[in-house]
């Protein structure tokens, strides 16, 4: 047998001889027969090239490989820490105190353990002594009657609340059943199970039917009474533990709401309409309590609780100041144990942040506070503390780190970042830097509660925006803001009244229009001379052309340096043909494009909604525009599920070096990364859970804006703060 030599293989010559395109499989061989029999040097080779054959997708159907699983997406590790701003503001967060997070807390009562029962919209949350909080029942998400256990159960907006001896607390909430609202209540075990006791719901009709009912209260035999607000006239109604229901007293004219029972079984009801508590006895009669009130000044009766000892203690409201007021039943005597001042700076604050009072076994009085997200406590010697939640600040601030606060943004405020670390936002009505030790310092317009919004250029905080939304910083440092109307419409129109600018911002802090102008509508061409509706998202490349998100249009605009506008990608909306639409530049479509990022290559990536589904759009250096992804409105984020995502904003994506995009998903409290297979994966954060918390097992509540600070680090714009999440892959 001819011993023959075999040289070694050079690097590639498989891929060459066999590959796909590969002279070997352009020969288009089906049989080993057909093979030259010069090729057959060894049987190794013959049976590598049976199996490259196959490879290359000759041989029969069933030998044909199936296609690539795409590599899952990294895992990653997270920390979340504050670089500016206020952690506090709402949330539907379980914790200790300050670490949790409440919605909008109302009414409560108190048990004779030392728990305090809160209604938070549409939950009902517990807190322990200690200040411990958790979430009896109820789901914050889905405001619906159901009954069952803890989240599962659901109740509508909560109106009142007791908690009867055994420890089971039994809520008053609304239930439309067709054109009409009726009240139905509910009870709560203390295993969080939830059960209907008497009303109807839902078109189920039970023995009883009830009005709206405001107040609510249980005596020592577990009884429940509620008013029962039903025209003409305000009913007391009982309800036995059975569910029985008879009616106690009818009292002339409407809107009798807060409630309260002492040990005695006697009634307190507050007549709203004549600004009075009327006690009701046992035996129905009906006399007015001598509390207190400066009728003369128009005080008004907020909230009021009856303690273990029978005294009464009332919220009383004036035009500019509040107090709580104890009146001690055995004595008389009034005395007040706190007094309001109602102004922001006040401890308790604005006086319609005061919702609701309830007093505690040790003699506590407890406040809900309910736009600031927190529950107050007030000692019998009148000191005022936070005993759980966090509020947000009340106005925009200049500081370092947690001493900085911003105004609450619309939702297409964006972030950028310098090459220096520098972090700027849009803010309300002005643009704020943020070094990378965390000092904010406002740079340009008015940072106002209710600030001056108007088009003026000049110096810093001389200039004034109109709307500020999207933020870039090119090469050479200087700051575009897309500054403009923030309301949206899938399909907008142009309007003369619209501001419509792109604006620049001059290392020095000289505030200019780069492009467009007060006056917005649709037209290329230079600085003021074009014509832009609604923009929106805006990016710098790397030699400093600008790309800018027209929304109101559905294009995407690019400007160079010298301010030349064209548009690169897009045609002008067309109502009723909001789906969008893949293709080569002005050929491709976009229904309601809003945010904005770029990659190292020069790639686009664009944030599109219409009325079914949320996009994902890549913008090639070309003008190629395809879909990266593609979900419906909604909240499912788990592995496997169909893609869902919350509304876009036009600082609520970026990119990494490698192209892969990350998301700001605000409604669902959340960061989605979507690789470039798009595969989306939720990154940080739940649509469950509600609220601000650092640390490794953090949590978010409506992120709005993202930007990379460095390679795995994002900057997060929040309501309230700045926050930098790091990401380490596993």
């Amino acid at each position: 047998m001819l011993a023959v030599s075999v040289p070694p293989i050079p690097k590639g010559f498989f891929d060459f001889m066999f590959g796909p395109g590969s002279i070997i499989c352009k020969m288009k061989i089906q049989t080993i027969s057909s093979i030259p029999g010069e090729c057959l040097m060894r049987s190794a080779v013959v049976v590598f090239l049976f199996s490259m054959l196959v490879a290359c997708g000759g041989g029969s159907s069933r030998d044909a490989q199936a296609p690539a699983t795409p590599n899952p997406p990294p895992v990653f590790k997270t920390e979340l820490s504050l670089i500016a701003g206020n952690i506090g503001g709402p949330g539907d967060l379980d914790g200790i105190g300050m670490d949790a997070r409440f919605y909008a807390p109302g009414r409560m009562a108190a048990d004779m353990a030392g728990n305090l029962y809160v209604a938070d919209r549409c939950t009902v949350r517990k807190i322990a002594p200690g200040a411990v909080v958790t979430t009896l029942a109820g789901n914050p998400n889905s405001c619906a009657t159901r009954d069952g256990k803890g989240n599962t159960a659901g109740f509508g907006l909560i109106n009142a609340l007791g908690v009867a001896p055994d420890g089971a607390v039994y809520v008053a909430h609304s239930d439309s059943s067709g054109a009409t609202i009726h009240s139905i209540i509910r009870r709560i075990s203390k295993d969080g199970t939830v059960t209907t006791l008497a009303g109807m719901q839902s078109g189920m009709e039970p023995a009883a039917e009830f009005g709206y009912i405001a107040g609510l209260a249980l005596d020592r035999e577990g009884n429940i009474y509620v008013t029962d607000e039903k025209s003409p006239s305000t009913a007391i109604r009982k309800i036995t533990p059975s569910g029985v229901v008879t009616t106690v007293a009818n009292l002339a004219g409407t809107l009798f709401e807060h409630l309260a029972i002492d040990s005695a079984g006697d009634l307190f009801v507050q007549n709203w309409i004549r600004n009075e508590i009327i006690k009701i006895g046992r035996d129905g009669t009906q006399t007015i309590v001598p509390f207190p009130i400066n009728t003369s000044q128009n005080e008004s009766v907020v909230s009021f609780a009856v303690d273990a000892q029978n005294n009464l203690f009332a919220l009383l409201v004036l035009s500019t100041t509040a107090r709580i007021v104890k009146l001690e039943t055995v004595t008389g005597s009034v005395s007040t144990i706190v007094q309001i001042s109602g102004t922001t700076t006040d401890p308790l604050g604005a006086l319609s942040d005061v919702k609701a009072i309830a007093i505690g076994s040790d003699g506590n009085v407890f406040v809900s506070a309910s736009p600031r997200y927190v529950i107050r406590k007030i000692t019998p010697e009148g000191t005022i503390a936070t005993y759980a939640g966090a509020e947000a600040p009340s106005e925009p601030k200049d500081g370092i780190g947690s001493a900085a606060s911003f105004g609450v943004p619309n939702l297409y405020a964006g972030i950028g970042s310098d090459a220096a670390g520098n972090l700027y936002v849009t803010d309300t009505a002005s643009v704020r830097r943020i070094s990378p030790s965390g000092n904010v310092v406002t740079i340009a317009g008015d940072t106002a509660r209710n600030p001056t919004r108007a088009v003026i250029n000049g110096k810093g905080i001389e200039a004034r925006f109109s709307n500020p939304a999207g933020i870039t910083i090119d090469m050479a440092g200087n700051v575009y803001v897309a500054d403009g109307t923030y309301s949206f419409s899938l399909y907008p129109r142009p309007s003369s009244i619209d501001n419509a600018s792109i604006r620049k911002i001059s290392p020095t802090g000289e505030v200019g229009t780069f492009a467009g102008s007060v006056l917005s509508g649709y037209v290329d061409g230079n600085g003021e001379v074009a014509r832009f509706f609604r923009p929106q998202g805006i990016v710098a490349d790397r030699t400093g052309n600008l790309y800018v998100v027209d929304s109101g249009n559905c294009m995407i605009r690019k400007i160079t340096p010298n301010g030349t506008v064209t548009t690169f990608a897009g045609m002008p909306c067309v109502s009723g043909q909001g789906a969008s639409q893949d293709g080569v530049g002005t050929g491709a479509r976009f229904a309601a494009p809003a945010g904005i990022a770029i990659d190292p290559s020069g790639n686009l990536y664009v944030t599109d909604f219409d009325a079914d589904a949320l996009s994902i759009r890549k913008i090639t250096p070309t003008g190629v525009v395809s879909t990266l992804a593609r979900g419906a409105y909604g909240n499912a984020s788990d592995p496997g599920a169909p893609i869902q995502f919350g509304q876009f904003g036009s600082g609520n994506i970026a990119a990494d070096a490698a192209g892969n995009i990350y998301l700001a998903d605000t409604p669902n409290h959340s960061i989605r990364r979507i690789g470039q297979d798009g595969v989306v994966t939720t990154i940080v954060g739940s649509s469950a859970s509600a609220g601000i918390r650092l640390g490794t097992s953090p949590s978010l509540y409506r992120p709005f804006s993202l930007a990379f600070l460095a390679p795995d680090v994002l900057a997060i714009r929040t309501e309230t703060s700045v926050l930098k999440l790091t990401l380490t892959r596993q």
